[in-house]
């Protein structure tokens, strides 16, 4: 005897509730007591920030991990606006954060209160390695210290802050266009095994005048401009080794 088995066809509604009903179970989201909303993927068991919504002027502490039904999710990164215009004015961020995504941090002029608003601190876990489009764009940032981890600071991500010196370590491998653009940099300072790459108008508008580049760190030459008395004074340094220039108080310039 010979049994033939029909497949069973299931309608476009119930395929699709069926795909939607999975698709429910891998994301959920959890709110902490400062506000923040943590969205968990559970196919990778692991969580980014994707919103706030409590006060401004808090201070923010991003943890290592959160909870959900007794169940721990590392918080792996900072998710595209997630604080944007939030007028929060510091932020810890814990060290499983990896990624710090589009405008996480951003502060721009539709913002209430504006200057009042911007971000002051920011204290980055040891684990960042990426910082990406205008993620801390438009604030009151006048000092950053970068992991170690850090390999790309994407363009803008800076831009329009009030920071004084910057050092770079020995990971980091691109700063893209802009990125600190409008700030009030004096010295740029790069680890001597460095090979970073630098784009277009990276720090314009900015007095520099004092620069330390590693090993292989690729300088273009409108990385700054006018602003910085070292503008005209880059064209003949070495393209590749160790580089240091800057401006003595009597005004003359020491290369090496």
């Amino acid at each position: 005897m010979t049994v033939t088995l029909q497949p069973t066809l299931l309608s476009s509604h119930t395929f699709l509730t069926a795909l939607t009903a999975q698709a429910a179970t891998i994301y959920s989201t959890v709110s902490d007591y400062q506000k923040i909303t943590y969205t968990i993927d559970h196919s990778k068991n692991t969580a980014s920030v994707s919103s706030y919504f409590g006060p401004s002027g808090a201070q923010i502490i991003i943890p290592a991990t959160i909870n959900e039904n007794e169940n721990r999710y590392p918080v792996i990164e900072i998710g595209t606006s997630a604080f944007l215009n939030s007028g929060i004015s510091s932020v810890v961020i814990g060290d499983n954060v990896t990624a710090i995504n589009t405008s996480a941090f951003q502060t721009t002029t539709n913002a209430p209160n504006f200057y009042k608003s911007a971000l002051k601190e920011v204290q980055f876990g040891i684990n960042v390695q990426s910082i990406k489009t205008d993620a801390f764009a438009g604030n009151a940032l006048r000092e950053v210290q970068f992991p170690s981890a850090l390999t790309r600071i994407g363009t803008r991500a800076f831009a329009n802050n009030f920071l004084k010196q910057v050092n770079f370590e020995v990971n980091l491998q691109e700063i893209c266009a802009k990125a600190f653009q409008s700030n009030t940099l004096e010295s740029i300072y790069f680890s001597d095994e460095a090979n970073t790459l630098i784009d277009s108008m990276a720090f314009s508008g900015s007095p520099i005048k004092d620069i330390h580049l590693g090993q292989g760190v690729t300088w273009v030459d409108d990385a700054i401009n006018k602003i910085s008395p070292l503008f005209t004074q880059l064209s003949d340094l070495p393209s590749s080794g160790i580089r240091t220039i800057y401006r003595r108080d009597d005004g003359t310039i020491f290369k090496s």
